[in-house]
């Protein structure tokens, strides 16, 4: 340990905020469910977004292959294509925190 400032600090420990992503799983129609550092989780519902008449980016998420494809890189929800669309950890994990571990995401908006 180092004593910096007159606190403890231990070298190589990493802290990793509430939000951040711990697992996520593709599941039919559209929807992932996912688990953050703290604990905390839900599902995550694009269906209306994808669907949409202006889903904007994630209109190639309409191919269910490509929208399985999702995977978390540095906690983060990422689906990997020429595009990279990635999306906000804090917005997700405050989205199923005050919608009861579901969230709709709608297109224009949460």
């Amino acid at each position: 340990m180092v004593a910096k400032n007159k606190k403890l600090i231990r070298k190589n420990i990493v802290c990793k905020p509430s939000y951040h992503l711990t697992s996520i799983k593709a599941l039919p129609d559209y929807k992932i469910e996912v688990t953050f550092v703290d604990g905390s989780g839900g599902i995550v519902d694009y269906t209306q977004l994808i669907m949409s008449e202006c889903p904007g980016v994630f209109r190639e998420l309409r191919d269910i292959q490509a929208f399985n494809k999702v995977q978390i890189v540095r906690g983060v929800a990422t689906w990997p294509w020429p595009n990279d669309i990635d999306v906000c950890p804090e917005t997700m994990w405050v989205q199923l925190r005050i919608n009861n571990g579901v969230w709709v995401v709608k297109s224009g908006g949460t």
